[in-house]
């Protein structure tokens, strides 16, 4: 494994004497390294540490990571999508009930009625009125 170039390291290590603590990415051909430089004083004397080491695996995982999101969200979507499809049918289900009750009451059997599921929610607040009407009409 070659070295980082060694102007990055010491502009590192520059900085770390400036600063106290320094970072960087340093690259070297098609390899990547992160690079931390801490400058310290010990019994008046200086010192400059310097961590290396290769984000090649951090790099590895993260490949990993976005393959299995190009995966995760197209079926993820797809599985939401289906989801609502089935939901929004269920829900839907006793709107196409009262639409085809609805018409097939015509003049001659006016007194036939929408049945009433549930009176409280919308639904069957719709039923009611639509009920209510063709008792009116019937008279």
């Amino acid at each position: 494994m070659p070295a980082p170039s060694s102007p990055g390291i010491f502009a590192l290590i520059e900085r770390a004497k400036r600063a106290g603590d320094s970072y960087a990415n340093l690259t070297t051909g098609d390899q990547e390294f992160r690079a931390f430089a801490s400058h310290l004083k010990i019994k008046k004397r200086e010192y400059t540490v310097v961590v290396i080491r290769s984000l090649h695996d951090q790099n590895e995982i993260l490949g990993q990571a976005q393959g299995a999101l190009y995966i995760a969200i197209p079926v993820a979507l797809l599985l939401a999508s289906f989801g609502g499809y089935l939901l929004a049918r269920k829900s839907l289900a006793p709107v196409v009930a009262m639409s085809t009750q609805a018409a097939r009451i015509g003049a001659a059997n006016l007194h036939e009625r929408l049945p009433v599921s549930n009176g409280r929610d919308e639904l069957g607040q719709l039923t009611k009125v639509f009920n209510d009407l063709l008792a009116r009409l019937d008279l």
